[in-house]
């Protein structure tokens, strides 16, 4: 199943830049969940360049980080799961994630 996801995410439906941006967060969502931490984790920093305030990227970011055994990419994921804490205080997704990451 996994493969045959993968492979419907490779047609592109649309050629807006909002759908691709939805195309590769995808993608690294079914990496992530594959176990193909390095793949998301790669997609997930390109697209957190691009759009460094959108909570989604940043906070799967944080997580897929947090799995490293590279410490330095741990201390980045805590750093970006404080920052989604102060940007939204409310978000239960964002203390979660903090949770996670410490």
């Amino acid at each position: 199943v996994a493969q045959r996801t993968s492979g419907l995410l490779d047609e592109v439906v649309d050629d807006s830049e909002e759908d691709e941006t939805e195309r590769q967060f995808l993608l690294a969502m079914v990496a992530r969940m594959q176990g193909r931490q390095e793949e998301a984790q790669q997609i997930l920093s390109k697209l957190q360049r691009k759009y460094p305030s959108r909570f989604v990227i940043s906070n799967q970011l944080a997580i897929v980080l947090c799995q490293s055994s590279d410490e330095s990419l741990r201390a980045r994921s805590l750093q970006i799961a404080e920052s989604n804490v102060r940007v939204l205080p409310q978000s239960s997704e964002a203390w979660a994630t903090m949770g996670w990451v410490k």
